[in-house]
């Protein structure tokens, strides 16, 4: 319930600060990889990461002077290694709310770190839904990343990302993965539009 309570303090913040003046919007599709640290839950066969798979997503939000906010949708649609067709579905869908910093505020070259709070939602299941996952964890993200500005209103943005899910340590499934400690990090890059 203490998350709870963080999202719900963090959301009441943002509804209460003044609505941005001369703030840059932008949005920033982009596709990248993934990699495990390690997590793999409480059986031996649990699904694996597959580290050599895809996810594409978008980052939008307004950035003002060094800070901002933005929300991230990521997707992975083959998250899970599906066990050579063991697995009718395998992915992952990612939606993060997140303040960030950037420094030099406003050069052409942006380092940028960030975090947040958000949602994780796995979609995994068997031949028949004998077993299925698919309910949404809360969680949170952090990492940092560095924004290319090619013109005034086009840049190049690549991002590295730790993710981590706060599930009950006593919920159980099927697929024996224990969510309270699952974690991966997510690399992407994409072009970044601004106006």
């Amino acid at each position: 319930m203490r998350i709870i309570r963080i999202i719900g303090a963090m959301a009441l913040a943002l509804v209460m600060l003044p609505a941005p003046s001369f703030a840059d919007w932008y949005v920033a599709p982009y596709v990248g990889g993934q990699f495990s640290s390690g997590s793999r839950g409480g059986s031996f066969f649990a699904p694996a990461i597959d580290s050599e798979r895809w996810n594409l997503g978008a980052t939008g939000g307004w950035t003002k002077g060094w800070w901002g906010i933005d929300a991230d949708l990521g997707y992975h649609p083959e998250f899970f290694d599906d066990g050579g067709g063991f697995l009718t579905e395998a992915s992952l869908l990612t939606l993060m709310g997140n303040a960030h910093v950037s420094i030099p505020a406003r050069a052409r070259l942006r380092p940028f770190a960030s975090g947040g709070f958000g949602f994780i939602q796995p979609n995994l299941a068997e031949p028949g839904n004998l077993f299925r996952v698919d309910d949404m964890k809360f969680g949170w993200n952090a990492g940092g990343g560095i924004v290319t500005m090619l013109s005034e209103r086009i840049g190049i943005r690549a991002d590295v990302r730790y993710f981590r899910a706060t599930d009950d340590q006593s919920a159980t499934n099927g697929f024996g993965i224990r969510f309270d400690g699952f974690d991966f990090v997510k690399t992407s890059v994409g072009m970044a539009f601004s106006w």
